[in-house]
């Protein structure tokens, strides 16, 4: 077990340990509020994770004190009165903050007692949690009956001190004691609604949802925080343009780690692009908004992801594009799940000069090499620009219309390149497939050089089409 970092050597009897995830907790030290589970219960952990990915942690309930209990979608039932606003104001205010706990009692699953969060000035003293929750009205006092067994007596001026907060709140009506507590009226993915509806409601602008947990470092469930048809509704989002190992596979704990610590229980926005089949409960596909910067681009660049195919085709062109570039900075310092990462060869050479011959698509060339007399297609080079996709021209049998900008991108790249001498530098290959798939459901591939390609004084006319 890992301990959290200790302030005192008198140690309370600790819960058994259920899986190498539990810890074992002091009578007081320092621990970071890794998720809020109601308006008076957080689970407690380690800053760092273990080196199996794992997190030691730790159930902790604020002693003397009762909030409002939460419903569940799933079971069918409803929530208590503001158990909701009580919960988001108590993950507002400690969720991945560094807290100092004081343990009074254990049982089998948690712990009990105080918890202090830093004061908001230096001059004051660290404030008790349970005391300001109080004192806000998102909980009530629970009376104190005396302790047995392993408890231990909290000292008096805390009950007195929490009694004092909670008629502060009573005489101002705030909280529970308004006596208009807000009570969700929830919705399950699936069952109520279906996501494609969901994603279509929300007509690509950005919606406000809570992760309420990370089952890997790409996928979680959420609930929308918005009022609306979809308020409080509950759906399993899938981070578009990436993908983290699952839990049980290497590093796959590690990448739920890094997630944990930065988006579990907050209030964040995403866009939807989109969502996955599924025979059960599709996904939604999302980016997810962190003010910090991309939670996908900043996996990848933690070597603890890599990008999806699947998923970045319903990103814009641009985007995808600092993904590769983290992908391919991970890959090169070889971190973590590239640790063992070796470059694949290219199958003839990796740099020539040519002309170019054609302009297939906005970002695709035909080009014939030099010093190669032409007598067939045979002897072009076909050629993707790397790490950059161009939006799709249409396809007239199958009805399906241009992307956006599909046709001046490609007319844009004609222009810069069609019967101009170039410099390609072949910096990876793809198996790209094509036709319809056989009774096996294979389809056939050809694999593809993906080069950056030089033209005269303009450089590389992938920067070009960016810019």
């Amino acid at each position: 077990r890992l301990q959290m970092t200790e302030t005192s050597t008198t140690t309370p009897p600790a819960p058994p340990a259920r899986n190498n995830k539990s810890a074992q907790l002091p009578k007081t030290g320092m621990a970071v509020v890794r998720a809020v589970l109601s308006g008076d219960t957080v689970v407690l952990a380690n800053m760092n994770s273990a080196p199996d990915g794992s997190t030691p942690s730790a159930l902790f309930t604020l002693s003397n004190l009762n909030a409002p209990r939460l419903g569940t979608a799933r079971l069918g039932t409803v929530d208590d009165p503001h158990a909701h606003p009580s919960r988001v104001w108590l993950a507002e205010f400690l969720i991945g903050k560094t807290v100092k706990f004081e343990c009074h009692r254990s049982t089998p699953d948690r712990y009990y007692g105080c918890l202090y969060a830093q004061p908001r000035t230096p001059q004051e003293k660290p404030i008790n949690v349970a005391v300001e929750s109080a004192s806000l009205g998102h909980s009530t006092v629970k009376p104190f009956k005396g302790a047995g067994g392993n408890a231990a007596q909290p000292e008096e001026e805390l009950v007195t001190e929490l009694e004092a907060a909670q008629a502060t709140a009573k005489a101002a009506g705030l909280g529970l004691w308004s006596g208009a507590g807000l009570v969700r009226q929830q919705k399950q993915a699936g069952e109520q609604f279906n996501v494609s509806e969901l994603v279509a409601w929300s007509g690509g602008r950005q919606i406000s949802v809570m992760i309420e947990h990370c089952f890997d470092g790409t996928r979680y469930r959420c609930s929308v925080l918005e009022d609306g048809p979809y308020a409080h509704s509950s759906f399993t989002l899938q981070l578009a343009g990436v993908q983290s190992p699952r839990v049980a596979d290497a590093y796959g704990g590690h990448a739920k780690h890094f997630v944990d610590l930065r988006i579990l229980n907050r209030q964040l926005s995403v866009t939807f692009v989109g969502s996955l089949p599924s025979a059960s409960q599709p996904p939604a596909v999302a980016v997810l908004h962190h003010p910090r910067g991309n939670i996908g681009v900043e996996l990848l660049k933690a070597g603890l992801a890599m990008v999806s195919e699947r998923t970045a085709r319903m990103l814009g062109p641009t985007d995808v594009v600092s993904y590769r570039q983290a992908e391919a900075a991970a890959k090169g310092q070889k971190v973590n799940m590239w640790r063992t990462y070796v470059k694949p060869t290219i199958e003839g050479v990796a740099e020539t000069n040519g002309s170019v011959v054609e302009v297939v698509t906005g970002d695709t060339l035909l080009i014939l090499p030099t010093g190669v007399k032409y007598d067939g297609d045979s002897k072009l080079l076909k050629v993707s620009l790397a790490s950059i996709r161009s939006p799709r021209l249409g396809n007239e049998r199958t009805r399906k219309p241009d992307e956006p900008y599909a046709y001046e991108c490609k007319d844009r790249l004609r222009q810069m390149v069609v019967g101009k001498q170039c410099k390609v530098t072949v910096d990876y290959e793809r198996e790209i497939p094509y036709g319809p798939a056989g009774p096996d459901g294979t389809q056939k591939a050809e694999k593809r050089k993906f080069a950056t390609v030089l033209v005269g004084n303009r450089g590389d006319v992938g920067e070009v089409l960016v810019s």
